[in-house]
C-alpha cells in the first residue's frame, strides 16, 4: 500500500478525490434562503391567511383536548360536568365562526365566499354540537350525532376548499406562520 501511494503522482490523487466526490449530489444544501416574490394578490392572500389562521390557532390552543372532551361526554352522558365541557366547546366553536365573519377585515375577493362558508361552518357545527349533550334518550342522542356529523362534513369540505384556494393562488405558509393551519402535511402511519 505504501508503494502505491509513493508511486502516484499529485495529478492522479487529485483525480481520485474528484471521482470520490462526484457521487455526492450537489445543490441539495443551501446556506441562504431565497425570498419568493409575491404578487399583490398573493400578498393580500398571505396576510389574510395569517389573520384567519391566528383566530383558528387561538381556538385550537384553547381546546387542545377537544377529542377527549367529546369522548368523555359520550362515554358518560349523565355527567353534568362533561356535558358542560361539550357545551363550552360548542359555544367557542360558534363564536369562532362569528369572529371570522365580523372581525376579519380586507377579505380578498377571490376567497370571500369560501371565507363566509368556513365561518358559517364553524357556527353550524357549534350549534349542532351543542345539541348532543342536551339529549335525553338514545334515539335523540343518535339523531343529534348524525346532525352534528353532517355539519362537520360540511365544515371539512369548506376548510379544504379555502386551503385549496391558497394553493391555487400559489400562496404558501411556513410552519411558523399562523396561515400554516391551511397547509396539510403528509403523515406516515
Amino acid at each position: 500500500l505504501q508503494n502505491t501511494l509513493v508511486t502516484q503522482s499529485p495529478t492522479s490523487t487529485d483525480t481520485a478525490l474528484r471521482d470520490a466526490y462526484a457521487f455526492i449530489p450537489s445543490g441539495l444544501i443551501s446556506t441562504t434562503s431565497s425570498q419568493q416574490t409575491l404578487s399583490s394578490t398573493q400578498q393580500m392572500l398571505y396576510h389574510y391567511g395569517n389573520n384567519v389562521g391566528s383566530f383558528i390557532q387561538f381556538f385550537e390552543q384553547q381546546y387542545p383536548t377537544a377529542v377527549v372532551i367529546l369522548k368523555d361526554q359520550v362515554e358518560d352522558r349523565a355527567d353534568p360536568q362533561k356535558a358542560a365541557a361539550v357545551l363550552e366547546f360548542a359555544r367557542a366553536m360558534e363564536n369562532l365562526g362569528h369572529n371570522l365573519l365580523n372581525s376579519i377585515g380586507d377579505i380578498p375577493q377571490g376567497v370571500a365566499s369560501a371565507h363566509a362558508a368556513l365561518a358559517q361552518s364553524y357556527i353550524e357545527a357549534g350549534k349542532n354540537l351543542a345539541l348532543i349533550p342536551k339529549t335525553i334518550d338514545d334515539a335523540g342522542f343518535l339523531s343529534a350525532i348524525e346532525t352534528y356529523n353532517a355539519s362537520a362534513d360540511t365544515f371539512v369540505k369548506n376548510y379544504v376548499a379555502l386551503a385549496t384556494l391558497f394553493s391555487v393562488y400559489g400562496v404558501t405558509f411556513n410552519s411558523s406562520d399562523a396561515g400554516s393551519v391551511f397547509t396539510f402535511s403528509p403523515i406516515s402511519l
